[in-house]
């Protein structure tokens, strides 16, 4: 015979902060008169008429017909009797009972279930322990009580009545068919002043914090319990109440009385930081037992149905429904107080927790039975163990903790652990790997470990437990012709770094690797030939979009194929090296290693030891520095350094909200956002994102740039300072996404347009190049014969289509991309050396923000224009999304030029002064052609990799005109963009944009008014000018560049 679930509603009065003017209260519950029906008025206005029938007309009403309802002059001992009095008494006849309260926060669920402080025993628990004392106290019978109260903290179980100095987290578990909180500790009842202060013991315990619905807010789930053992006078199975076992017989059962959390919606309670996340914790764990009622009444639907399939009730997927599975669906008798706010401004939560009464009271529990069982005796509660074998035990357990903080997480694991580094052999493509790590959960990403020569995936798998664990898919590939993997039909393939990107070599393989884990890019550790690889790959323009980082150990990489290509690396670096090994040298490598300290600064890390034989040198030291280097924090619990304290919401005194910082942490409680503190950069990058959103930046940087020693200038520099530097080496999609300038859509668009022009040609046959010469024409390419130093060009030249035979030494010249001069300051930043003694100096503050909020205006364009133009695969649309972006990245320099009125006079503004620094220029500034050219060239290399496009910066014959010119990747479409002439353009006709992204076929075809106000004919030098007495180099060819048939 199943028993339902009772189900009551208790409505609580009205508080102040529910009382609206003139002390008028807007209630919004009613009960019908002489039934145990509530209806709730679901919107404000006018009143609902319910007529005598109970029925009503109006769509704004809810109605629920429940067990009982009390409203606000019921008081507890009213409640206690009709609910739970008929429950303790089935306790005392062996059966197990429960009694939830269940509502908003501060709808009075703690005042209902334990009373006021200071009241003795006015409570349901404090009146239901006083009904069990009088039983116990008049019964012949023996009755022993024992209480038990722990709290439900987010996920965590802990004991309310032992000190927090002690408290562990306790298991819940099922045993015998019966819920069992394990390691729960009783004490005994035997007086009613034993129940008060066991109940201000445990509440002054109990997780509480003040917000706006309640000053005292529950932030647990409260569960009290009366254990009850009654002596029988028989037992089922022996007539005999006593044995010469030492047990005696008795009848067990228990009263579980649940004071859960209040549900609440945070835009009403206002709460933030620890406080939001508990909400959080609560309302997930009410979601949870809102399921599990759900599933039992459609079980129990199906039954009725005659369906034999049993669905799963979810008990298990939170500690609160796995604790209340005896009352929800169980052999326990079961009632619920649902608490109540009358007040109109709670309408939906109060109808809500209707709702759940209403489905609480479709359940239907199992047959209630006495349990009566043989036990022995438990010893009465003793307090904290204090005997020598628990201080012995305690030292012991503190010297473990001590051992395990001295040690790596990952050690003693090995690869193919089931548990921490689960995987093994498998083969991805044609190619054997040992993989580890889930795919689907690694928050790192790929990382691929390459072999050495000779050597195979074995080799690098003892790598694999700390990278798992460092949250990393590992893939550790046998290259063709090793380990595994069957050598490819024309044999091994290249072992030297110069051959590593040759087509069907490691760097495609590695391709093939990731697209095959559906990954865009990965981190490479690499030994000898595989990180002479990982080196290749992230300096080679097809694969370098591949890489994130490297580490790489002893790496053979002999020489570099292209002149300084090591210097085109972005992706950060880990060098280790032991001196003294005899098979790589390091005064060979450190002239490589130098350059890439000098591109890539504080992202080039170098770990070096004396001998290999060293402990720095092992196996964990050097899994140790790699994680470190990879995930920014040392992995090894003694030495990690926490940077932040960690701040939760507290009370003072007299009860105010605030916040504390504590200064001492417990290692136990150290978090990875206390060992990383606050990401100075990323919440700078916020501010400034802020400030644009406000239309305040602007000024702010002109204040900075032009204010001298104002309040307003040194904050607004204090600010820029914590934001991160920006060049072409350190600009990559994933960065800005990290620093909040961009959105998850436009860094895959990014990264989209890298794949899309990786390994694309610059120079192939049609493409339309700048003829050398001095004859001023544009033609296509033909032929190239690079030993020869000749070039076919198809021209039309004074109305006559020729062939035209050409220097190809003297093409690139005039074509191929050029790198501007750079120098370092002092702390070894780079500085770009301009026109007229302009320059760029990366390290400036202002020159940070600027770059930054030029990175944040091309975020809608990434997102939206380039997104589009590739899902399509207009090559036409993307070259013209580009042009957008240069105009977008123009539209946030405030520069203008000496002429006015289009080009009619000139003058100065001495209030633009910038003093040749292109920061202050970019800020506020104004000029001639030269130092317009020079303050965008900066901006526009360092957002050219992202871009996929190959700037110039340009100059005519008559040296009268400067401009910049630059190709979109892979079309190589050619355009002049000329901020002098489109600042004059903008003058006369308001419009800007045309001549920065103007075809070259265009702008190139007629004359033009130069910053002199003469006329000239556009059409750049042969050789590269000289910037700041430095000349302009064209970038060295990459092997991909040219692609003639």
């Amino acid at each position: 015979m199943t028993t339902p679930v009772l189900t009551f509603a208790r409505i609580r009065p009205a508080l102040a902060r529910e009382i609206e003017e003139h002390n008028q209260l807007n209630r919004c519950v009613a009960r019908q008169p002489n039934q145990p029906v509530l209806h709730v008025a679901t919107k404000p206005g006018e009143p609902v008429v319910i007529e005598a029938d109970g029925s009503t007309s109006s769509a704004d009403l809810r109605s629920f017909e429940l067990d009982g309802v009390f409203d606000e002059s019921s008081a507890t001992p009213l409640v206690f009797e009709s609910v739970a009095m008929p429950l303790v008494q089935s306790v005392l006849d062996g059966v197990n009972a429960t009694i939830l309260c269940y509502g908003m926060t501060g709808s009075g669920k703690t005042h209902t279930m334990l009373g006021e402080a200071g009241e003795r025993c006015q409570g349901v628990v404090g009146l239901a322990a006083s009904q069990l004392l009088k039983a116990a106290h008049e019964s012949n019978a023996r009755i022993e009580i024992e209480v038990g109260f722990v709290q439900l903290y987010g996920t965590a179980t802990t004991d309310l009545l032992v000190d927090d100095a002690h408290a562990v987290h306790l298991r819940i578990a099922r045993r015998h068919d019966e819920v069992l909180v394990e390691g729960q500790s009783r004490r005994p009842l035997t007086t009613e002043d034993d129940i008060d202060a066991l109940i201000a013991e445990g509440c002054a315990r109990r997780k509480v914090a003040s917000q706006r619905l309640n000053s005292a807010s529950s932030r647990s789930h409260a569960v009290l319990t009366f254990f009850v053992s009654v002596e029988s006078s028989r037992d089922d199975d022996n007539d005999d109440s006593n044995s010469d076992d030492g047990t005696v017989a008795l009848r067990c059962a228990k009263l579980v009385c649940v004071d859960l959390a209040g549900s609440e919606r945070v835009k009403e309670s206002g709460v933030s930081g620890t406080a939001l996340k508990e909400a959080q914790a609560i309302n997930l764990s009410l979601f949870h037992l809102i399921r599990v009622v759900q599933c039992l009444n459609e079980r129990q639907g199906t039954h009725a149905q005659g369906v034999q399939a049993m669905l799963r009730v979810p008990y298990a997927d939170s500690p609160l429904t796995m604790l209340l599975s005896d009352a929800l669906g169980g052999n326990s008798k079961t009632a619920l107080i649902a608490t109540l706010s009358p007040s109109q401004e709670h309408a939906s939560q109060t109808l809500g927790t209707c709702r759940f009464a209403e489905a609480c009271r479709c359940v239907r529990n199992g047959s209630a039975r006495v349990t009566t069982r043989r036990i022995l005796r438990q010893r009465p509660w003793q307090g904290v163990d204090a005997s020598a074998e628990a201080a012995k035990r305690k030292l012991a357990n503190v010297r473990a903790q001590g051992d395990a903080a001295r040690q790596l997480p990952w050690a003693g694991v090995q690869a193919g652990d089931a548990s921490c580094c689960p995987g093994g052999r498998s083969n991805i493509g044609s190619i054997s790997c040992l993989l580890y790590g889930d795919t689907a959960t690694a928050p790192r990403g790929v990382a691929i470990a390459l072999h050495g020569n000779p050597s195979d995936a074995e080799a690098m798998s003892w790598l694999a437990p700390a990278l798992v664990h460092a949250g990393y898919v590992v893939v550790c590939p046998d290259m063709p012709g090793f380990g595994q993997t069957p050598a490819l039909p024309s044999g091994r393939i290249g072992t030297r770094s110069e051959q590593a990107c040759d087509p069907g070599g490691p760097a495609d393989i590695v391709e093939g690797l990731l697209a095959a884990l559906s990954a865009r890019s990965g981190t490479l550790v690499g030994y000898d030939w595989g990180a002479g690889t990982a080196l290749a790959m992230a300096a080679s323009s097809k694969h370098k979009h591949l890489v994130e980082s490297i580490v790489c150990m002893h790496p053979a990489f002999a020489k570099e194929r292209v002149a300084d290509e090591l210097k085109t690396i972005r992706a950060s670096v880990l060098i280790m090296w032991a001196e003294d090994n005899s098979f790589h040298s390091w005064p060979k490598f450190k002239p490589l290693a130098a350059k890439l300290k000098q591109r890539l600064g504080k992202g080039y890390t170098e770990y070096r030891t004396r001998r290999e034989t060293d402990a720095e040198w092992s196996r964990s030291a050097r899994s140790r520095v790699i994680i470190k280097f990879l995930t920014g924090v040392d992995p090894l619990p003694a030495a990690q350094q926490v940077v932040a304290r960690p701040v939760h919401a507290a009370l003072s005194a007299d009860g105010t909200e605030i916040k504390s910082s504590h200064g001492v942490v417990f290692r136990s409680e150290v978090t990875d956002d206390m060992l990383h503190g606050i990401d100075q950069e990323a919440a700078a990058c916020r501010a400034l994102v802020e400030a644009e959103q406000a239309n305040e930046l602007g000024e702010l940087l002109r204040d900075l740039a032009h204010a001298g020693g104002s309040a307003r200038a040194a904050a607004m520099g204090r600010f820029a300072r914590a934001l991160p530097s920006l060049d072409d080496s350190s600009i990559t999609p994933a960065r800005l996404e990290a620093l909040g300038l961009w959105s998850a859509e436009a860094r895959s668009a990014a990264e989209r347009l890298q794949a899309h022009v990786a390994g694309t040609p610059r120079y192939f046959v049609g493409r339309q190049l700048l003829i050398p010469g001095g004859i001023n024409a544009i033609g296509e390419l033909r032929s190239v014969d690079e030993p020869g130093d000749c070039a076919v060009v198809f021209v039309v030249h004074s109305g006559q289509e020729i062939n035209l035979d050409v220097s190809w030494r003297e093409l690139l010249l005039l074509n191929q991309r050029h790198a501007l001069p750079t120098t370092a300051n002092s702390a070894g930043a780079s500085v770009l050396r301009l026109e007229d003694g302009m320059w760029a100096d990366f390290s400036s503050p202002l020159l940070r923000a600027e770059l930054a909020r030029v990175a944040l205006a091309l975020e809608p364009v990434f997102a939206h224009d380039i997104a589009r133009a590739l899902d399509v695969g207009d090559e036409e649309e993307l070259d013209c999304a580009r042009g957008r972006a240069v105009c977008a990245m123009r539209s946030r320099l405030d520069v203008t030029s000496f002429a006015r009125d289009g080009g009619t006079d000139r003058g100065r503004d001495r209030h633009r002064y910038a003093k040749d620094d292109v920061a202050r220029m970019a800020a506020y500034g104004e000029g001639h052609c030269r130092t317009c050219s020079s303050c965008f060239a900066p901006f526009l290399w360092s957002f050219a990799n992202l871009l996929a496009i190959d700037p110039h910066y340009c100059t005519d014959t008559g040296a009268s005109h400067q401009w910049l010119q630059y190709e979109t990747r892979p079309s190589m479409t050619a355009f002049v963009c000329d901020i002098y002439r489109d600042e004059l353009t903008y003058q006369r006709t308001g419009q800007r944009g045309c001549l920065l992204c103007e075809p070259v076929t265009i702008a190139y075809a007629a004359p033009v008014t130069d910053s002199a106000g003469g006329n000239s004919h556009l059409f750049p030098q042969d050789v590269p000018l000289k910037l700041g007495g430095r000349r302009v180099e064209s970038a060295p060819l990459c092997p991909t560049d040219v692609a003639m048939p």
